[in-house]
């Protein structure tokens, strides 16, 4: 089955439409840029200590960094609008391997405008230049030995309606580019540059005031992922042409949002998914050939938060379908719970720990990893504008493809001082 003459342009022509009707709505309001604005900048310096600064089983590389952090933050609210403009740069110095170096940072765009009382129009858009240790770290659970630097583009616009004291429904569509400095080659990191297309239509009803909302959410998901046959040096003589794999999932899910009291909640939603998914192999004879996917599998995730008089506790389950850069989608379950606790006034503790399994969606995949996490800090408010922080860190990483584990400890002390002024 071939996405791309169908989904993939039908995707990139609607969300460029619904893009481009969303600013012209919000840059022809006025109101949009009227209003209060209140300025938050902030700045941090830490000082951190790895002992394995690229999460590798072997010749582990252990260095002292010093981070520097400045960012701002600003909000523009008026009676039918809400706009968040933000920034951060994350420059990191290590003291041994200075080849690491890197400047990181990350740019954010929000609007919400109510041109009525049942209607909103929304879009956020961000920039993120990082790498791959951290990132992908986070939001795949997979471990990356071979480091390279990253790109993200993101970029969402919606619609809500409220067709009734207790009925809503919304619109929602979102688009997401992610870059690598290195193309797509064989061994152990596959890095992939891909593109993600994203739509959803939901329906929720308010059962009881504030208490308990039900509702409904189907929606549909298009990844293309980019392999360069001619960059792969083994290969290279194979053709000199662009393949692209891709996996598309249609999904149709509900669930409850509930408040038993004001110290308790639980959200909940489960469903199910199709994946279709198009991708090429190169046979030991050097050779391509086309596989094409189709499986069933089931989402879902439970969360619960108790609230208490000096904190909180959470925990959360979850299982869903992700991109990754290395050219496949991940089916990932994820399971974490965090402890918040304030001893005393100025002085805070937080406990949270997470595991999670990261396997190839695809039949003919090759990806099985097991990710775990745990961090305990403690937070001092030594002014009122400024705090100190100690946090000591444990990453764990196991992949069951090759059986190769690794191990990570991080320690850092953070002092951060923010002001906040209403223009």
């Amino acid at each position: 089955m071939n996405f791309k003459p169908i989904t993939s342009c039908f995707f990139k022509r609607k969300l460029h439409l619904l893009a481009f009707l969303v600013l012209i709505i919000l840059l022809g309001e006025t109101s949009v840029f009227s209003g209060e604005i209140k300025v938050r900048p902030a700045f941090s310096v830490r000082g951190t200590y790895d002992d394995n600064i690229n999460f590798t089983q072997r010749n582990k590389i252990d260095d002292y960094i010093t981070t520097i952090i400045p960012s701002l933050d600003l909000t523009r609210v008026s009676e039918k609008s809400r706009m968040e403009i933000g920034g951060s740069v994350n420059v990191k110095r290590y003291s041994k391997k200075q080849r690491f170096n890197k400047t990181n940072q990350h740019y954010n765009l929000a609007f919400d405008y109510i041109p009525s009382p049942l209607f909103t129009i929304n879009a956020d858009g961000s920039f993120t230049l990082d790498t791959t240790t951290e990132s992908e770290l986070e939001e795949t659970g997979l471990r990356y030995e071979h480091t390279v630097d990253r790109k993200a583009y993101r970029f969402q616009p919606g619609f809500a309606w409220s067709l009734s004291e207790v009925d809503s429904l919304s619109l929602n569509a979102g688009y997401s580019r992610v870059e690598y400095d290195e193309p797509f080659y064989l061994g152990y990191d596959n890095y992939s540059d891909y593109d993600s297309y994203n739509g959803a239509l939901s329906w929720s009803h308010a059962l009881s005031k504030d208490v308990a909302t039900f509702f409904v959410n189907g929606g549909y998901s298009m990844t293309s992922y980019e392999r360069d046959f001619y960059k792969e040096a083994f290969y290279k003589e194979i053709s000199n042409e662009t393949k692209t794999d891709k996996t598309g999932s249609y999904s149709l899910y509900s669930g409850f949002n509930f408040s038993f009291s004001p110290k308790w909640s639980l959200n909940l939603w489960a469903g199910a998914r199709r994946t279709i998914s198009d991708y090429y192999q190169i046979k030991p004879d050097k050779t391509k050939k086309e596989w094409t996917d189709r499986n069933w599998g089931g989402i879902g995730n439970i969360s619960i938060r108790r609230s208490f008089e000096r904190g909180y506790i959470s925990a959360e389950l979850s299982k869903d379908i992700i991109p990754s850069g290395r050219g496949e989608t991940l089916e990932r379950d994820l399971a974490g719970i965090r402890i918040n606790y304030g001893f005393t006034k100025r002085l805070n503790g937080a406990l949270s720990g997470s595991w999670s399994s990261s396997e190839s969606e695809r039949d003919h995949g090759t990806i099985d990893e097991d990710y775990y996490s745990f961090t305990s800090s403690l937070t001092y408010q030594v002014l009122d504008k400024t705090t100190a922080e100690l946090s000591y860190s444990r990453y764990q990483s196991k992949d069951h493809s090759d059986f190769s584990k690794a191990r990570r400890d991080v320690v850092f002390i953070q002092i951060t001082t923010h002001l906040e002024k209403l223009l």
